[in-house]
């Protein structure tokens, strides 16, 4: 055995914790049997707790870069803004202001009125604060907004009230995905889809025909 091989007669293991978990072992060894002092005792204690400091950095660094590479990739992926709770904007990621051509220091501090497309009514936002304030439910819907340029862009939108401990609202969080190409694919191809219906009904007269834009039963 290792002890028998080295000739060790005595022996003292101070166990290097991290979040509770043995992560390693510091021994004192001795060729000669005896006791150890409380001063020998102390300073592998303090070998140990300068071992878990190390290791509790190295980790933490760890972490934190996880978190960063979180960040870029969702920086990189979808929009996030962040509300007060009356609405005033407080954060934007890069995504957004990448898509609505606004920089932060033009949205911070406004709501997001000024994205509107004016293709939503009352009752659309009446909904989402209901799901969101009221049912404290994630709401989600297919928002039309305004870019700065002035062009429509469409996102998958889903947004959640935020709470304290007390159960008051602190303001919304929302995550949106910029789904605009599929949106206009979408539409061109119901619009030729549309066209198409009446070219072959003005051959044939009369069609029954259903899609998902439209319904005809007859045709002049």
């Amino acid at each position: 055995s290792y002890i028998k091989s080295n000739n060790i007669r005595s022996m003292v293991d101070i166990p290097i914790l991290y979040k509770s978990d043995v992560i390693g072992v510091i021994c004192l060894e001795s060729s000669n049997k005896r006791n150890w002092m409380e001063e020998e005792i102390n300073f592998i204690q303090i070998l140990s707790s300068l071992y878990s400091l190390a290791w509790s950095i190295k980790e933490s660094d760890k972490a934190n870069k996880a978190l960063n590479d979180l960040e870029d990739f969702i920086d990189n992926c979808v929009l996030v803004s962040k509300t007060d709770k009356h609405g005033k904007i407080t954060y934007v990621n890069k995504k957004f202001t990448a898509i609505s051509g606004y920089k932060p220091s033009e949205v911070i501090g406004r709501d997001h009125e000024l994205l509107s497309s004016n293709e939503h009514d009352s009752d659309f936002w009446d909904n989402m604060y209901l799901e969101t304030t009221k049912n404290k439910k994630i709401w989600n819907g297919v928002v039309t907004n305004k870019s700065k340029s002035g062009g429509l862009y469409y996102v998958d939108t889903y947004i959640k009230a935020d709470f304290d401990y007390d159960g008051k609202l602190k303001g919304y969080s929302s995550i949106r995905q910029d789904i605009t190409n599929l949106k206009l694919k979408e539409l061109e191809n119901g619009q030729t889809f549309e066209i198409d219906l009446k070219n072959i009904n003005r051959k044939i007269g009369r069609a029954h025909v259903w899609t998902p834009v439209t319904r005809s039963s007859r045709m002049p």
